[in-house]
C-alpha cells in the first residue's frame, strides 16, 4: 500500500495562529493525520508550556515529533554549505556535540512530558543532524528520525528513501521551492512508495503555495493512504533497492 505523510513543522506560540488555520485547511481536505512538530524553546523565548491548552486541543489523534529544542542554532559554519543552502541559522543539531545534543534532547522529552506528551519521532531543525546523534535517537525510545533525503526506521535498523517535499519561507530559494514542487510530486510519485510533505507555518499565508498543497493532497488521496510516520515504520513492505538493512552502511 501507498503511503504519504503531512507535518507541520514549528510549532511555537507566536507560530500557533498559522498552525490552527493550516490545521482547519488540511481537516478541509479531509487530512486527519497529521505529524505536529514542536520546539519546547523556540529560541531560547518561548516555552512549549505556554501553549499547552492550545495543545491538548490539536494533539488528539495526530502525531507529536520533538523538533530540535531551541531550533536555532548557537554558531552557524559560514563555510558549510548544508548551513547556508538550507537554512538561515536554524539548523540546531548539526554543530552540537554529541553531549550537548543528548541534554538538548533528555530536556525537550522532560518539557514534553512534563504536559503528558509523548514523541513518537525526532526531526531536527532543517533536517540537518549527525549520524552519530540519530544513533542515540534509540536510546531515548524514538522510533524514527527524518533527513531531508528519508527516514530513518530506528525499531527495525533501516533506512526509507523518501526526500521531503517543502517550501522554504526565505527569499530566492522560497521562489525555487514553489516553482519545483509539481516537478518533484510528479517524479518522487512515479518511482516511491512513501511521499512527505512538511508544512511551515508561513506557507499559510500565501494562496500559492496552499493550492499547490491542495494539489498535492487530492493527487495523494488517488494514489494512497494518509499516514503517520509511526504506521510507516511498523507496516511498510520494504522496497530493499530503496533502503538498507543497516545504519552502518548508510554514508
Amino acid at each position: 500500500m501507498k503511503k504519504f505523510n503531512i507535518s507541520i513543522h514549528d510549532i511555537t506560540k507566536t507560530n500557533m495562529e498559522n498552525v490552527i488555520k493550516i490545521i482547519f485547511f488540511l481537516e478541509d481536505l479531509g487530512i486527519k493525520k497529521i505529524s505536529l512538530l514542536l520546539i519546547p524553546k523556540y529560541h531560547n523565548k518561548e516555552d512549549i508550556l505556554e501553549i499547552k491548552d492550545y495543545l491538548k486541543d490539536i494533539i488528539p489523534n495526530r502525531e507529536i515529533i520533538l523538533h530540535g529544542f531551541y531550533h536555532k542554532a548557537d554558531k552557524v559554519n559560514i563555510f558549510n554549505i548544508k548551513n547556508r543552502l538550507f537554512t538561515s541559522g536554524e539548523g540546531e543539531v548539526l554543530n552540537l556535540s554529541l553531549k550537548e545534543f543528548e541534554n538538548r534532547l533528555r530536556e525537550g522529552l522532560k518539557l514534553l512530558n512534563s504536559i503528558n506528551l509523548y514523541p513518537e519521532g525526532y526531526i531536527a531543525p532543517a533536517w540537518l543532524i549527525k549520524k552519530e546523534n540519530i544513533k542515540l535517537l534509540k536510546k531515548y525510545g524514538f522510533k524514527f528520525t527524518t533527513t531531508r533525503y528519508g527516514i530513518y526506521d530506528l525499531i527495525n535498523n533501516r533506512y526509507i528513501f523518501s526526500p521531503v517535499i517543502s517550501f522554504s519561507c526565505r527569499g530566492i530559494i522560497e521562489s525555487i521551492s514553489v516553482r519545483t514542487f509539481t516537478v518533484q510530486l510528479k517524479l518522487y510519485k512515479s518511482f516511491l512508495n512513501f511521499l512527505r510533505l512538511a508544512i511551515h507555518p508561513c506557507d499559510i499565508n500565501s494562496s500559492k503555495k496552499l493550492n499547490l498543497i491542495k494539489t498535492f493532497i487530492l493527487k495523494m488521496q488517488n494514489w494512497g493512504e494518509s499516514s503517520h510516520f509511526s504506521e510507516l515504520i511498523g507496516g511498510i513492505n520494504y522496497d530493499k533497492s530503496r533502503s538498507t538493512s543497516s545504519f552502518n552502511s548508510i554514508k
